[in-house]
Order: C-alpha cells, then structure tokens, then sequence
C-alpha cells in the first residue's frame, strides 16, 4: 500500500472517476482498504455519508479508473512501471449501463493514443468494440477483424472495409422482420 501513496493514486483515480460517479472514496492506506462516501442534499443543506454500498457497476466504475490510473503511469513511463511491455484487457465491460461503456472506451482510447506500449484489448461488447475502433482508427490504415470461418474450421483474419461488425444492428433486423411476420 506504500507504493500506492507514494504514486499518489487516490488523486490519480479521482481525476478518472469524477468523470463518471458522483460518490468518492478514501484509501486507507495504513488499514489496507477503500471506503466511500458520497454527498446527498438533505433539507438543511449537503451532508456528506461515509461507508456507503456502492452498486456493482460503481465498483466496476471504480476499478476501470484505478486502471486508467495505472495506464496513464505506463504511459508517462514512470519509473515504478518501466518494466511493462504490454497491455492486454479482456471483456473489460461489465455490469456498465451504454453511457459509461462510451465514455470509458472514449477515455481508454485517449490514452492509448500515441501509447507506446503494445496493447490487445478483447470484448465481446459491439458498443465498445465500435467506440474504441471508431476512436483509435488510424486513417488509410486496413480495417481487419478476426473470425472463424466454418467452411474451412479456421481462424481467419479478413479485411471488413471501413466499418466492422455491427451484430446488434443484424440482430435489429433479424426481430424487425419476425415483428412484421407477426409470428412473435
């Protein structure tokens, strides 16, 4: 926990997630934990309620800034994480209601922008997909997707032009045309 104040790390994911939450939080570094707080309107003014329950998408919120925070460290090549070659996330999106999945993909991709350090990210998430493809998309660069293709049983890395997949947009149509069949 030394190494996380000496970083200064509650400051650095404080500046992520103010972005997204309206609650806040104390490491207690000393102790080995995180509490939080946040401040409600009572009829004589604001107060200011600690050891809250936040929800299961805060926490996620939570965790994403305090990796951004560490991303951004990578990043500005502090020294504590010199030692890193790459960053792989996977399926980073979890229990995120649409407005949070956009603006956490819009604020991953800005800091992997001119980031050095090799990076995979994986999901299954077509909005996230979208908004980090459509964010980190170099111009004149080849859009390519990974897939299986089930006549020859094999991965395939194929060119898709210049929009990838929108499944949820088939998948709009495919219920589309059974609404009109009337055979929902």
């Amino acid at each position: 926990m030394n190494g996380l104040r000496d970083l200064e790390m509650d400051t650095r994911i404080r500046g992520f997630l103010q972005i997204h939450a309206d609650f806040d939080f104390t490491i207690h570094y000393d102790e080995g934990y995180i509490s939080f707080l946040r401040d409600v309107q009572t009829r004589t003014g604001n107060k200011t309620v600690t050891g809250i329950k936040i929800s299961r998408g805060e926490e996620n919120l939570f965790i994403w800034c305090f990796f951004l925070a560490i991303i951004q460290l990578v990043k500005d090549e502090a020294p504590s994480y010199d030692w890193v070659k790459y960053i792989y996330i996977d399926d980073p999106i979890s229990s995120l209601d649409d407005n949070n999945v956009v603006a956490l993909a819009c604020q991953l991709s800005e800091l992997m922008k001119d980031c050095r350090i090799k990076t995979v990210i994986s999901t299954h998430h077509t909005l996230f997909f979208n908004v980090m493809y459509n964010e980190l998309r170099k111009e004149g660069a080849a859009s390519r997707f990974l897939s299986f293709d089930k006549e020859t049983n094999k991965y395939i890395v194929k060119n898709t032009g210049d929009t990838p997949f929108f499944h949820h947009v088939a998948l709009l149509k495919e219920l589309k045309k059974v609404a009109d069949s009337g055979k929902i």
